[in-house]
């Protein structure tokens, strides 16, 4: 048996006991993202092109992108040794640091006279925890705030800085503006936004952060180090695959949690109609 089938069977024992447990679909969900970042989700392809060569391309597309203006020259960025890595990746991929592949906090700011009064505005209340899901979106009209706000276009990747064990991070699939505490993070032409999203979920990326929370009352990440972080790159197709598996995946755990509330739905109508009698 190979690694991607015993990870697809740890995966179905996970899926047969996930409904039990208080925490199980949770757990399960940290599992599929476990996996699937140290490519144990989907086999490897030999034809892929693979991870170094796409480091190559980026270098070349960040030098017209400064040129044009377009970001910001970038600070080097210090190697990744071989103590820096936990753990060895298949053939292919590389170990890169996240300003390798993007442009953290990428877009311009904006005063609230700049912002169109239908544009949508993103908070940080707006994004379910852990999840990531959006479950309300406003329009700026609705909170005529004075503060400065960043902008972001489709297909960024917004992180939540603040606070980041909350585990809200999302790919915008509309422009719009959002609170500073959110961080608009522009992926090069080598990395899958979705699957740049799944890194920044990913639980030992969340480890790693909460040794780096600073600010007691408001803790979050500095950019310094979150433009440090050192996360697995496979090749681009495969991030496509990758990315394809968990949202098959993770769209079971949705059956699965909304079984789950319709048991629990049941159970307290019934424990209602008993004390009711009582």
């Amino acid at each position: 048996m190979n690694e991607q089938d015993m990870s697809r069977a740890l995966l179905e024992q996970h899926f047969d006991i996930a409904f039990a447990a208080p925490d199980g679909i949770k757990k399960l969900r940290e599992l599929i993202l476990t996996l699937a970042m140290q490519g144990k989700l989907v086999p490897q392809d030999p034809n892929d092109q693979p991870a170094s060569e796409l480091l190559k391309d980026i270098e070349a597309e960040k030098r017209k992108l400064v040129k044009a203006g377009k970001i910001r020259e970038q600070k080097p960025l210090p190697d990744i040794k071989p103590e820096d890595v936990p753990y060895e990746l298949p053939v292919g991929w590389e170990w890169v640091r996240l300003g390798q592949v993007s442009d953290y906090n990428g877009r311009k700011n904006s005063t609230s006279g700049e912002i169109a009064v239908d544009t949508w505005l993103l908070d940080l209340e707006d994004i379910e925890k852990d999840t990531s899901r959006i479950i309300y979106r406003a329009k700026y009209s609705e909170r005529l705030s004075t503060s400065t706000k960043s902008t972001f276009q489709k297909g960024d990747v917004l992180y939540g800085k603040l606070r980041p064990y909350l585990n809200k991070v999302v790919v915008a699939d509309a422009d719009g503006v959002c609170t500073t505490e959110i961080i608009p993070i522009v992926p090069l032409s080598a990395i899958d936004s979705q699957f740049l999203r799944g890194l920044l979920k990913r639980p030992t990326f969340l480890t790693h952060v909460d040794s780096l929370m600073y600010g007691v009352k408001m803790p979050r990440l500095g950019t310094d180090d979150a433009v440090k972080s050192i996360h697995p790159l496979p090749p681009l197709a495969e991030q496509k695959r990758i990315v394809a598996k968990i949202d098959q995946l993770m769209a079971r755990c949705d059956e699965l949690e909304k079984l789950r509330a319709e048991r629990e739905s049941k159970q307290s109508v019934l424990l209602n109609a008993v004390m009711s009698l009582m």
